[in-house]
């Protein structure tokens, strides 16, 4: 999260909220695309409803079913885009409300589920799509 803070710092005051979506991609590969709706270990942090429903019409212009919605009790980078008061989505993806391999040994590059990347993809695609048109 110190690059995305540094980036922030240096870079997010001249960012306009009505042109500008962050859209964070993490743990993508293993399992169905998610969206974050809050996150954090004690106090979580909500994204807006906007933003994350931005993720249901994206997921429609894509043909894919609406993502599953999760709480993160860990931290994510967008949430710091979020706190800036830029629209923004994190998405995910989980099998069985896991990430699968994460951060361990078996994080290899022959267990990426492509079919899961696809997804992903295409939901991002689906979300910036959305966002364009609105903005």
């Amino acid at each position: 999260m110190g690059g995305m803070r540094a980036w922030l710092d240096q870079e997010g005051a001249a960012l306009e909220p009505s042109s500008t979506l962050v859209l964070g991609l993490d743990t993508l590969g293993a399992g169905e695309p998610a969206v974050v709706r809050e996150e954090g270990p004690f106090r979580p942090e909500r994204y807006r409803d906007a933003d994350v429903e931005r993720a249901d019409r994206g997921a429609a212009r894509a043909g894919l079913p609406a993502p599953r919605r999760m709480r993160l009790g860990a931290w994510t980078d967008p949430i710091l885009a979020a706190h800036a008061g830029l629209p923004t989505v994190s998405l995910v993806s989980v099998r069985e409300n896991a990430f699968t391999n994460y951060h361990l040994p078996t994080d290899t590059p022959d267990r990426v589920d492509w079919a899961s990347v696809d997804a992903c993809v295409r939901l991002a695609a689906g979300i910036v799509e959305d966002f364009v048109e609105g903005a």
